[in-house]
């Protein structure tokens, strides 16, 4: 059991994340709550592209041009490789996801287990690391990470995630059953926002 509450903050690309997670951390903290904020796509990147990452194994799956000594990794490449063909996006969350997602968990769970923090914030918009935390709300996430999410649907025992917040236009999907849902609009988001914020900032000892 996780000590500190978690907080998944997930939604598109650019659809407001970050001020969402700020915002939350400014008042839990002002409320006396202990705030950590995890990026969880910078954590996946650290693992795949860092220094201890799979370099041959990621040479292998892209070609040898993707990384150069000198210049670093050719990120162009990697991105047109794996979006432009869903098998190929499939093949490679085979592969590398695993280590991908279990350093997330770890990070998550020795932050939230560490007794340090009250409040943990995971904001994410990795399609490759949301099938881990359980959602997935993109409207555009590719079908297999959308067969992912339908399948661990209501499957929440193990704790990964104890409140989800949704950032998007819109929403469509069903809310998975057993943790706490809310869909935050990201027009006039800041307005919008407001009452969620005050309101879990003030029971932050009770999400």
């Amino acid at each position: 059991m996780l000590m500190a509450t978690v907080i998944l903050i997930t939604g598109p690309i650019a659809s407001g994340k970050s001020t969402v997670t700020k915002t939350l951390a400014e008042a839990f903290a002002q409320e006396g709550a202990r705030v950590l904020t995890l990026e969880a796509d910078l954590i996946a990147k650290k693992n795949l592209y860092g220094p201890q990452g799979p370099l041959d194994e990621l040479k292998a799956f892209f070609g040898k041009n993707v990384f150069e000594d000198g210049k670093g990794w050719n990120f162009p490449l990697i991105s047109q490789t794996l979006f432009g063909d869903d098998t190929v996006y499939k093949n490679f969350q085979e592969i590398f996801g695993e280590g991908v997602k279990e350093a997330l968990r770890q990070e998550v769970s020795t932050s939230a287990g560490s007794g340090s923090y009250d409040i943990v914030l995971v904001e994410s918009a990795n399609p490759l690391l949301l099938p881990y935390l359980k959602a997935c709300f993109s409207v555009d996430c590719p079908a297999d990470v959308r067969k992912a999410r339908a399948l661990a649907r209501g499957k929440f025992a193990d704790k990964d995630v104890d409140r989800i917040i949704a950032v998007q236009e819109k929403f469509s999907s069903k809310p998975p059953a057993g943790v706490p849902f809310h869909h935050v609009r990201n027009s006039g988001l800041v307005r919008n926002l407001k009452p969620l914020v005050a309101g879990m900032a003030k029971n932050w000892k009770y999400l």
